[in-house]
């Protein structure tokens, strides 16, 4: 059995934290050391390693999920702002030093990485 993609909820002193991951064409090396979301006998693959040079850029994915996702919520639209307009939304601010290292879905010509909102 293999596993694409993975939804995660969690609730921890009344607040609610959830996440969406799917696999487009990131190493999968080290999923060989865990059991993913606690299952045994399952093996992560990737768009990339079922679909081979097929598969479509992260770009890609990433505007078509947001934008099939809006639509099944009902909304009419969504904006995509950088990170950094995100943060300042949100008041989150950047940790110091903070690496590019979680901004896989980076959108050239956007430093930071994007979000829908």
């Amino acid at each position: 059995h293999e596993k694409i993609a993975s939804i995660g909820v969690a609730v921890r002193r009344w607040v609610g934290y959830h996440g969406v991951a799917l696999n487009v064409s990131n190493s999968l090396a080290d999923f060989d050391l865990i059991h993913p979301c606690g299952l045994h006998g399952i093996r992560m693959t990737s768009m990339a390693e079922r679909l081979g040079d097929r598969v479509p850029s992260l770009a890609r994915v990433r505007a078509d999920v947001t934008a099939e996702l809006v639509a099944r919520l009902g909304y009419d639209g969504f904006e995509e702002v950088p990170t950094s307009a995100f943060r300042a939304r949100a008041g989150i601010a950047a940790a110091e030093g903070a690496s590019n290292r979680g901004t896989a879905g980076t959108v050239p010509g956007e430093p930071g990485g994007t979000h829908a909102w």
